[in-house]
């Protein structure tokens, strides 16, 4: 009877997982029906959940998965002292890790993971990355500098203003309000997206943010310079609306901060595209055979910099330096991986594709 239990188990975990399989080789189907009618919906519900609560319920969950992961391995150690058939126990052990672990990615795949497969940005803006080259990426940066320099001497105190952290995430939700009344797609109800509550662990795995699947939460470090929570903050919720790809979510968020009016907003978004750009640069200029080249653009770019923006970019930089730690390339391997396991292949670069949307949203499209 035992036998004939776990075989039925394991014949719906199969068959479960093979319908995933078939739904992730299915974008249209994805786009035009899991979204809208099962993600949309659930998404939704799952913030009306965890908005009643200050802290993160999602962070939570990972705190008690971990104690429930230490206290299973110590209960192990244990058993096989005392249990003559050793072998046996232990095939139960990993057999029920094997089922576990096969619910938990069931249940990601079925709350966020298949958003990976889904058509986005492409289908919605009718927009396709076709790469770019160093001259291409040269105008975009000089058009940034007039733009962050012009930003940045509106904002007029010397120092950047101290915002708290939920004004930022304010500014963020306020901004997709405004934005939904040109792109209905890009509502966000219900919002729920707080400080995370292993900020400090950010040191060791260097995550600024992140979106919790199980809970539908958006949370992020409450210890960065102020000036990148905002456009950090915009990344985030795009997940929450289903954007799962890296260079999408942060898509969505360069048009919902690129069109609001609020300058704190556009200065947190163009900071963070004038890093992006300046850290590919170099590689347009290999690839072209120019290495010659990149100190006298790069340094030709510091110059036309403003004082303020100048400031603010070194107070940054010297933040990150400060809590560099060797771990850190491990944690981004992990993730690298992860990233590539879920359909997004070029990994942890993914992020830096963003700009190969924007230079077509930009310039190519018009």
């Amino acid at each position: 009877m035992k036998f004939s239990k776990q075989y039925i188990k394991i014949v719906i975990y199969v068959v479960m997982l093979s319908l995933i399989y078939l739904l992730q080789s299915k974008p249209v189907f994805i786009e035009n029906y899991y979204l809208p009618w099962f993600y949309n919906p659930l998404s939704v519900y799952l913030r009306q959940i965890t908005s009643f609560f200050s802290f993160s319920i999602g962070d939570l969950f990972y705190i008690l998965l971990g104690i429930w992961i230490v206290y299973s391995l110590v209960k192990l150690i244990f058993q096989l002292q005392k249990e003559k058939n050793k072998r046996t126990l232990l095939a139960k052990f990993l057999m029920n890790v094997l089922f576990f672990f096969s619910t938990i990615f069931i249940v990601f795949k079925l709350f966020w993971g298949t958003n990976y497969n889904r058509l986005g940005v492409t289908k919605q803006f009718s927009l396709k990355k076709e790469g770019y080259c160093k001259e291409q990426l040269n105008v975009f940066i000089d058009d940034l500098i007039y733009e962050t320099n012009k930003t940045r001497a509106l904002i007029e105190d010397t120092s950047l203003p101290k915002i708290s952290i939920d004004k930022s995430f304010n500014l963020a939700v306020n901004a997709y309000k405004n934005m939904a009344t040109t792109i209905s797609f890009l509502q966000y109800k219900v919002p729920s997206i707080k400080p995370s509550l292993f900020s400090k662990l950010g040191d060791y795995t260097g995550f600024i943010g992140y979106f919790n699947p199980f809970s539908g939460e958006a949370q992020l470090r409450n210890d960065i310079p102020e000036i990148l929570i905002p456009y950090v903050a915009t990344h985030e919720i795009a997940h929450q609306l289903g954007y799962a790809s890296e260079s999408e979510a942060s898509f969505i968020g360069f048009l919902v901060c690129n069109t609001s009016d609020n300058k704190y907003l556009q200065y947190s978004l163009q900071l963070d595209l004038l890093a992006l750009a300046l850290n590919e640069l170099p590689s347009k200029y290999l690839q072209d055979g120019c290495s010659d080249e990149i100190m006298p653009r790069m340094f030709q770019i510091y110059d036309c910099l403003s004082e303020q923006v100048k400031k603010d970019k070194r107070e940054i930089r010297f933040f990150f330096e400060k809590k560099r730690n060797s771990v850190v390339a491990v944690s981004n391997m992990v993730y690298d991986n992860y990233l590539k396991f879920n359909n997004q292949f070029t990994g942890i670069d993914s992020y830096n594709e963003v700009l190969d949307w924007i230079l077509v949203y930009k310039y190519q499209k018009k």
